[in-house]
């Protein structure tokens, strides 16, 4: 972690979503990984590509940018994201993460409750 204090603000509180069952009860991932998959499925489940960088992740967690990174590497490793580049004409590309199954991971009845969240 950053030796910085960190504090938050209001706004920022809201940035962190809810994890599901599936994500807090699994014993496969690590609690930053529990973190970063909470963060995923909420883009996820408005519909919305997750475009958030690990500069900017790490920034909201007070931690390193390669930590972060490792876990998104771990993740992709353990097939639970993958990751892709989006090419758009005139700017540069930019690498969204989505989580493989879905369903795995979130109820019918979370999917629900967490929309629009």
């Amino acid at each position: 972690m950053k030796n910085e204090k960190s504090t938050l603000t209001k706004g920022e509180l809201t940035n962190f979503r809810p994890l599901t069952g599936g994500v807090f009860l699994s014993s496969e991932l690590t609690l930053l990984q529990k973190l970063i998959m909470a963060d995923i499925i909420s883009v996820q489940l408005n519909g919305e590509q997750y475009f958030k960088g690990s500069s900017k992740l790490a920034d909201e967690l007070s931690m390193s940018k390669r930590t972060i990174q490792t876990n998104f590497q771990q993740l992709q490793k353990k097939n639970i994201i993958r990751t892709k580049v989006v090419h758009t004409a005139g700017m540069m590309s930019r690498r969204y993460a989505e989580v493989i199954d879905l369903n795995r991971w979130v109820t019918s009845e979370e999917e629900e409750e967490f929309k629009n969240w």
